[in-house]
């Protein structure tokens, strides 16, 4: 009697460990979408942007800076850098299938749709625009806008071109730091005084020379 007893266990146990994957298979596609669409982000670029950003930030206070208008400014940038990077894929999805190094991101490989891709990388810039705009000022908001636009609009289209897209390329990764600049000066009044000061200096070099 205590064989086929154990033999009853041994199956019910059985039983139970093959049906635990399938509990657990919805839960490793809802993750693996998440990655999906963080990595639609491109979070190390996102980073070196946030860095620079930083750094002109830096060099655009006088004094002290104000850290929570740091952590604002890198906030809505980051959203923003990262809803145009998304759009940038939604771009170049094509393209990237036909590429060994990037056939496998999520887009080209079907994982997700270009319709969410739109929608999520559509979201997140204005949601970054719209928090500059409010939190830091029309200024970096109207700098990461035109950082937005040129990326998307003018150095993607060109990439399948002509190799001189790369010179195009240097606007938009050049104005991160003029974002973090602009955030500093705090106001349209104080970065047109620092501008007519830069100019005023300039002249009077000129002069001496």
């Amino acid at each position: 009697m205590v064989g086929p007893g154990a033999q009853v266990i041994s199956r019910s146990e059985a039983g139970s460990s093959v049906a635990s994957p399938a509990v657990l298979r919805p839960q490793a596609a809802a993750f693996r979408r998440v990655v999906d669409f963080v990595t639609l982000t491109k979070p190390r670029v996102v980073l070196m942007v946030l860095v620079t950003t930083a750094v002109g930030y830096r060099l655009g206070s006088a004094g002290t800076p104000d850290w929570v208008r740091l952590l604002q400014t890198l906030a809505g940038t980051a959203l923003a850098a990262a809803g145009t990077l998304a759009l940038n894929q939604y771009l170049e999805r094509e393209s990237d299938g036909l590429m060994r190094r990037t056939q496998h991101r999520a887009l080209p490989d079907g994982r997700l749709a270009p319709s969410e891709a739109l929608g999520f990388g559509t979201l997140l810039t204005l949601i970054g625009l719209g928090y500059l705009a409010v939190a830091v000022g029309s200024l970096a908001a109207g700098v990461t806008l035109a950082t937005t636009c040129l990326y998307l609009f003018l150095y993607t289209p060109l990439k399948r071109l002509t190799p001189f897209a790369t010179l195009v390329g240097a606007i938009p990764g050049a104005l991160p730091p003029l974002t973090g600049w602009v955030a500093a000066r705090a106001s349209p009044i104080q970065v047109a005084g620092s501008c007519s000061r830069s100019c005023s200096c300039g002249r009077s070099h000129t002069r001496w020379r």
